[in-house]
């Protein structure tokens, strides 16, 4: 009998300390790359031009200090869900002006081209990209940084009124609130299984599916509207009222490093546009 679930037992990795150079970015610098890098992600569809993208961003986890296993660790769960997505990439995109001698294999309905199959590692590699790039940042990144950030990037908007500190304060409870809430589902389906719920059970009907769930879905429901009441108490009791006139013990500044990782990062992204531009492949 297994001591607990494995159903839906989910990981996040967080900010790992280091003393790396890109430890010391400024976060607006690393938030400014992580977008271009990303746009050029989703918008080229070469190989060669991914592969590029790809092999920077594993440059810049070798410089972060962080191992390549810290990175990794949390695609095994996703490995089911990208290979359904992959599956039906591969099996749905057929040009309509595809000549024949471009199909690699067909049965029946099932037709696997040289474009379905160039589809289907194209998006391989977009997720790999992304998600490395997103877990690098997060590993590299405190979480007040990144809302300290993000409130400075958008505070020129406060002159078309929209509230910078209040936006990122929003931000940052949500992703706090995010792995508490992980954390509490985690322990629930521990303390249901101890009372014999079996959320691992493979069901068919759809309804019998969600009245297993119940038992986890209701207690989490219920944390969520006490832990977001106590919040809330916890604002009012020590007077908070937005941003206004509120100022920061330490101010950032841009360095010459910040400057330059925008730069290469912007170089690359073009690289890899111009190569899926022109190259194709």
């Amino acid at each position: 009998m297994k001591s607990e679930s494995s159903f839906l037992q989910i990981s996040f990795k967080g900010y790992m300390p280091g003393k790396s150079y890109i430890h010391h970015l400024d976060p607006r610098a690393k938030i400014f790359s992580v977008i271009i890098i990303m746009s050029g992600t989703i918008f080229v569809n070469s190989l060669i031009a991914l592969c590029i993208l790809l092999s920077f961003v594993l440059l810049l986890t070798l410089f972060s200090g962080i191992k390549y296993s810290y990175i990794f660790s949390p695609i095994p769960p996703l490995i089911p869900f990208l290979f359904i997505a992959i599956l039906f990439r591969l099996f749905t995109h057929m040009q309509e002006n595809e000549l024949s001698e471009n199909i690699i294999w067909e049965w029946k309905i099932f037709i696997i081209s040289s474009s379905s199959l160039k589809g289907s590692l194209v998006l391989l590699l977009r997720f790999i990209v992304i998600f490395v790039l997103i877990t690098l940042f997060s590993a590299t990144t405190k979480l007040e940084d990144f809302t300290k950030g993000m409130e400075l990037i958008i505070r020129p908007l406060q002159k078309i009124g929209i509230p910078a500190h209040e936006f990122s304060m929003i931000i940052s409870i949500s992703v706090s609130f995010f792995h508490i809430l992980v954390n509490e589902m985690n322990r629930i389906i521990k303390a249901q299984v101890s009372r014999g719920a079996n959320f691992e059970a493979k069901r068919i009907n759809l309804i019998k599916k969600l009245k297993e769930l119940m038992p986890l879905i209701i207690p989490l429901f219920s944390f969520s509207l006490e832990h977001s009441k106590y919040l809330v108490e916890a604002m009012e009791a020590r007077c908070y009222r937005g941003g206004r006139g509120r100022s920061y013990y330490f101010v950032k500044r841009y360095y010459s490093s910040d400057y330059l990782f925008i730069i290469t990062s912007f170089v690359i992204t073009i690289i890899s546009i111009f190569i899926a531009r022109f190259v194709g492949f």
